[in-house]
């Protein structure tokens, strides 16, 4: 009886040790724990154009010094940025990222990018959209963090330009909205 009562109490420490190691506060010792999930979101302000459309393709990010881009899991397609005014987003990538820090984000665009002004569509010429990508530069501190999600606002009505020839070309204004993660 003794015996069994001994092992019962044996039994029951380790439980409540294992019980209370998976207790203490703050110490996680998941692979997951040094992981933030990041979104990409875009906005836009108003413009006196029908469409402004950019073909998204890829979005990386970048840490600081020589560290190598994450490409992430982005949600590639035809995006007008006039749907994206008055508060409205749109989550465009995301990924668990490993980086304590992100300085640069790169939108890489393809070719199909229009705007259409008065119902006609026009092709929108973007320097270097679809060879080295849009780059944000950004100053973000993902240190700890489970989730940060970024928004940037793509300014259609600074970005797009009617040339002389009745061509459209967007040399892009895109600002980061979180002001935590902007550089100055």
């Amino acid at each position: 009886m003794k015996q069994k009562f001994t092992r019962f109490l044996l039994a029951a420490g380790l439980l409540a040790a294992l019980l209370n190691s998976g207790c203490n506060e703050g110490e996680i010792d998941s692979p997951l724990s040094n992981l933030t999930l990041l979104n990409i979101r875009l906005t836009d302000a108003p413009l006196a154009i029908d469409e402004v459309n950019i073909d998204l393709q890829s979005i990386l990010v970048k840490g600081p010094g020589g560290q190598e881009e994450i490409l992430l899991n982005t949600n590639a397609g035809i995006y007008d940025l006039l749907d994206l005014q008055n508060g409205i987003d749109v989550l465009v990538a995301n990924a668990m990222v490993s980086l304590d820090e992100i300085r640069q984000v790169r939108l890489v665009l393809g070719d199909d990018n229009t705007v259409v002004v008065d119902g006609v569509e026009y092709g929108l010429t973007i320097p270097s959209g679809s060879q080295s990508g849009l780059k944000i530069q950004v100053c973000l501190d993902l240190t700890g963090m489970p989730q940060y999600d970024l928004i940037l606002d793509f300014d259609a009505a600074e970005s797009v330009h009617q040339l002389g020839n009745g061509r459209y070309m967007m040399r892009p204004v895109i600002r980061v909205v979180n002001p935590d993660a902007s550089c100055g």
